[in-house]
């Protein structure tokens, strides 16, 4: 049986089912998602997804109440760290690129 996220991650890599998931507000809770996942496989499958929408994030992030942004934001950083295993480059370049489009979130991170 298949986690829905593994699905997710099928769907949106086809551009007009990743802009309706855009549309039906993924974004906001794939980050709620990924501040509490635990397992490696997961972690991987919401990265993938997130790179998607390397655009969007930050804005999306912004939107996020400040105790979520800050509890994804410790997340990543912690995965970014090498704490999170396999993902550590992913979510590297998740938090490059979101710094490199907002002066803001480059300052918290």
């Amino acid at each position: 049986r298949q986690h829905p996220l593994f699905c997710l991650e099928m769907m949106t890599s086809f551009a007009s089912l990743r802009a309706e998931a855009l549309r039906a507000g993924i974004l906001p809770l794939l980050f709620v998602v990924l501040s509490d996942e635990t397992c490696p496989q997961l972690t991987d499958c919401i990265l993938t997804v997130m790179r998607s929408y390397m655009l969007e994030l930050p804005y999306t992030l912004k939107q996020l109440a400040v105790s979520q942004r800050e509890a994804v934001l410790r997340k990543m950083i912690w995965i970014a760290r090498g704490l999170g295993g396999e993902n550590a480059s992913d979510s590297t370049s998740l938090l490059r690129s979101m710094a490199e489009q907002d002066q803001q979130l480059n300052r918290l991170i």
